[in-house]
């Protein structure tokens, strides 16, 4: 039986970059080599389009392909649809901008190919945390208090507008970029003034938070849109002042699985975890981040529709004590790629919907 041709694309131009590297590195030392025959896609910095014709040692392909400036066999090529159409999956882990909104998921559509993680609808509102926070709304799920603004305001009008509603600390963050990259916490109208810079230096609509004191959760879920598994509850125990880019890729915050939040508390997580999956109509794999006050209550933060995949990344990990062996976890991913796209090939012909 013929392998099953996947094609591993990872990189990107946004602030992510480096940590796609890592997950991708990750991926090509688990895959099961003799169910898939992988290939790899870079991404760069500068929007080239590099393909590794991975022919070193495995070894050294896991280790060098971390670095931007490696050595590896790989040539510049063309990204288009018959380029894409030549694999049986596509597997991309590009996190955040242009890899993690909906823009790759959207040549993926056209070219009709099998790919891992969410479609182009949900992988964009997975990636826009103000839209998130209203469909989280109607599935009733509880979340912290929030209000919308955009670069177009005013920062005099924005300061305003929360210091109305809210008391000093308040988190501020672009709406549409993951790994808390231009997350800010204020602790005065000083800081919340750099923190509004930032994030319109970034993005186009900022969010302001209430500042939620508790313990940071997380939970993995896996799965296609009808049935899903939930991991148990990891926590993130932080050293630093919140769960910011550096804490989560640079300082190595201690992660771990908690043996000390009663059965109930646990199951309420979990059940919210997968509302917000399905409130996003999500597929394939997500991370789902809570926050629990100390009086019990969880509050859902976020949910991350490509997290990281590195060995020590939380999806994997949670997944991991769930019971599913890191290999497995890729080799689930790609068969529901594949089933989506056998169970869901409809007719678009008008004469055919007749």
């Amino acid at each position: 039986m013929a392998k099953i041709k996947v094609l591993l694309i990872f990189g990107g131009v946004s602030t992510e970059h480096e940590v796609s590297r890592y997950s991708a590195s990750s991926i090509i030392k688990e895959i099961d080599d003799n169910i898939y025959d992988l290939y790899a896609l870079e991404i760069s910095k500068k929007n080239e389009f590099l393909l590794y014709s991975l022919e070193e040692k495995k070894e050294d392909i896991v280790s060098d392909i971390q670095k931007i400036n490696n050595t590896l066999n790989k040539r510049e090529i063309d990204l288009s649809i018959n380029f894409i159409k030549t694999y049986d999956v596509i597997f991309p882990i590009i996190h955040g901008s242009g890899g993690e909104d909906g823009h790759l998921q959207g040549l993926f559509e056209i070219s009709k190919v099998s790919y891992v993680g969410a479609n182009v609808i949900s992988s964009a509102i997975g990636m826009d945390k103000a839209i998130c926070k209203v469909l989280f709304n109607n599935a009733k799920i509880p979340q912290a208090k929030y209000l919308q603004f955009t670069c177009d305001d005013t920062n005099k009008y924005i300061i305003s507008e929360i210091e109305k509603i809210f008391t000093y600390p308040v988190f501020v963050k672009p709406a549409c970029l993951g790994s808390s990259v231009g997350v800010t916490k204020a602790y005065n109208k000083e800081q919340l003034l750099e923190g509004i810079k930032l994030c319109k230096k970034v993005e186009r609509k900022i969010l302001v938070e209430e500042y939620i004191v508790g313990r940071e959760l997380e939970c993995a879920v896996m799965g296609d849109y009808n049935e899903v598994v939930v991991s148990n509850v990891g926590e993130v125990v932080l050293k630093s002042d919140f769960y910011s880019y550096k804490a989560k890729y640079i300082s190595e915050e201690k992660t771990y699985i908690p043996n000390d939040i009663d059965k109930n508390t646990q199951e309420l997580i979990k059940a919210y975890a997968i509302k917000a999956f399905k409130a996003i109509d999500c597929y394939g794999l997500a991370r789902v981040d809570f926050f629990l006050t100390k009086d019990n209550k969880p509050i859902l933060n976020e949910i991350n529709t490509l997290p990281g995949f590195t060995t020590i990344s939380m999806f994997p990990k949670l997944m991991i004590a769930y019971g599913i062996e890191y290999k497995k976890i890729i080799t689930k991913l790609i068969e529901y790629a594949i089933d989506r796209k056998k169970k869901y090939d409809f007719v678009f012909d008008l004469e055919e919907v007749k």
